[in-house]
């Protein structure tokens, strides 16, 4: 899709090296670094050590169960209060002050499949899989998940979803001795009830959540009982998709912004459009809007008014957000009576409303889309810290197997949480990446992947051009000055400035230009992850 004339130019000082300079930069990079890096994962293992005997040997061994909730869509920032006042979301504040909040996480991509697969293995999402946003996402045969690995430890393993992205079909259901995908069509004290009454007595558990609560359409889902008005607003929702399929000329804008406002922001006139219009024709139509999405918004007072409602309508659900997935904490530990529970709370990825120009997300992989709240309660933990060091969801997967006194293969992208709790820990760089929505949708958009990697100081993005079979668009940011990332720097900064980045800068890109290398193409099936966390017997059934 051909960028409208009235959208930013959003590769303004970008900066791409010449391909043999990176290479020369790389190689050199690697032979400087090695010593030190040899020396880092020492003190990491150090460090790592450390912090499992304060956790687990120092306080009565691994936990009784380890619980993580993933709130799909929910922004890092979510959890501060602004000029309207406090914080909306007083229970995760409370569990934030009773264990400790890291400020540095980053999710792996900013779509729902690639993040999840990640938070349950420990992989990137260029080696799980699910990496492509289309119906072919798979996690890879060959990956464990953590669910695998703890059962194998004699760990119970429970998880209730709310399906989608995150449901059986996305390969996630594998290594979870009771799986379903109805948590958010029922009461969370009915899913920590039947996770207590099919529990085996006696043998630790691993329970994950997932939620849509803070997915649009924003406020109510429709999992109660109806508004008094839900009739009314569903024939509202069914004269504006009308209006939109009809538009011509000059109300194209107007029904556009009308047809947005109602799919994203309200369950019931959402339900209105696809009613009059079908389906297939109301995803058609929102496809059109991708563009707008991106930037197209800008450039009409009245649009910036409805990117404006649509910030309002995310924030004001907040509270409800919040009352259940507290409901959720506290209902599993009621059920557990002096039980011993770790509790980990994330999000897949954020969203966005134009910081960066772009609207929601899986478009991208800017600051707003991909910082995401991680928040750790667990026994021997020491509990109202905030740790800014960068850390990604990546590192879910290794923190929950140290919990529970398993080893984590050697092979993966992830590290455990624990090691940031000491005097030593440090942030690391950590990637993000996204196959952009276009191509799932058959559009004739971005045809890249878009790349980023940030550590504590630094972030530089890039994309890959399938075409052209090359990368464009760098651009980089200090972030002690600029942690937003609203000012590119003018030029990269030397690779001696930070090696360790350089080297994982050099990483990230080779391994997406492996990724693509014979599978280029506006909608690429995910080739296998190769020989990452394979499982023992190939050729055995994979669960």
């Amino acid at each position: 899709m051909a960028r409208s004339p009235s959208t930013p130019d959003r590769t303004a000082g970008y900066v791409t090296a010449p391909p043999t300079e990176l290479w020369v930069i790389e190689r050199v990079v690697r032979r400087l670094v090695l010593a030190a890096l040899l020396l880092g994962c020492a003190l990491v293992a150090f460090e790592r050590f450390r912090a499992r005997s304060t956790c687990a040997a120092g306080d009565g061994g691994p936990p009784d169960a380890i619980l993580v909730v993933c709130i799909d869509t929910l922004r890092a920032d979510a959890l501060d209060g602004d000029a309207s006042g406090p914080s909306p979301m007083p229970g995760l504040e409370k569990l934030a002050h009773s264990g400790v909040r890291f400020t540095g996480a980053v999710a792996p991509s900013s779509w729902t499949g690639a993040s999840v697969g990640s938070l349950l293995t420990g992989l990137d999402p260029l080696r799980h899989g699910v990496h492509v946003q289309d119906g072919d996402a798979r996690l890879s045969p060959r990956v464990r998940s953590v669910a695998q690995l703890l059962r194998e430890h004699g760990w119970w393993t429970f998880a209730s979803t709310s399906g989608g992205w995150a449901g059986a079909g996305t390969g996630f259901a594998r290594g979870f001795d009771r799986f379903d995908e109805g948590f958010d069509r029922r009461a969370p004290e009915e899913t920590a009830s039947t996770w207590r009454s099919s529990r085996p007595s006696r043998r630790p558990c691993f329970v994950w959540l997932h939620t849509y609560a803070a997915h649009d359409p924003y406020g109510d889902k429709g999992w109660g009982e109806p508004p008094a008005d839900a009739a009314e607003r569903v024939q509202r929702g069914r004269a504006i998709g009308r209006r939109f399929h009809e538009a011509q000329g000059d109300d194209v804008a107007g029904a556009r912004r009308a047809f947005l406002l109602a799919r994203l922001s309200d369950r019931w006139m959402r339900e209105g459009i696809e009613q009059e219009l079908g389906v297939p024709r109301a995803m058609e139509l929102w496809a059109s809007c991708v563009a707008w999405m991106r930037g197209g918004w800008q450039a009409d007072p009245a649009d910036r008014a409805v990117v404006d409602a649509l910030r309002a309508a995310y924030r004001a659900q907040l509270h409800d957000v919040d009352q259940r997935v507290a409901r959720a904490v506290a209902a599993f530990q009621d059920a557990e009576p002096g039980a011993r529970i770790a509790v980990i709370v994330t999000s897949d990825h954020g969203e966005g409303f134009g910081a960066h120009a772009t609207l929601g997300h899986g478009l991208d992989v800017s600051e707003d889309l991909v910082r995401v709240p991680l928040l750790l309660r667990a026994p021997g933990v020491a509990a109202g810290r905030t740790v800014p060091a960068r850390c990604g969801l990546v590192d879910v997967a290794p923190t929950i197997l140290e919990l529970a006194g398993v080893a984590p293969p050697a092979d993966l992208d992830g590290r455990s949480l624990l090691g940031l709790l000491g005097p030593r820990g440090h942030g690391r760089p950590v990637p993000s990446s996204v196959h952009p929505i276009e191509s799932a949708l058959g559009l004739d958009g971005p045809t890249s992947c878009r790349v980023a990697l940030r550590s504590d100081a630094l972030a530089a993005h890039a994309a890959f051009d399938f075409a052209q079979r090359r990368w464009v668009a760098e651009q980089w940011f200090d972030l002690e000055r600029d942690p937003r990332e609203a000012r590119a720097l003018r030029a990269a900064p030397p690779a001696s400035a930070d090696p360790a980045f350089a080297v994982a800068w050099a990483e990230l890109r080779s391994r997406v230009e492996r990724r693509y290398a014979s599978d280029v193409g506006p909608s690429p099936r995910p080739p296998g992850a190769g020989a990452a966390n394979v499982a023992p017997s190939a050729g055995a059934a994979v669960r």
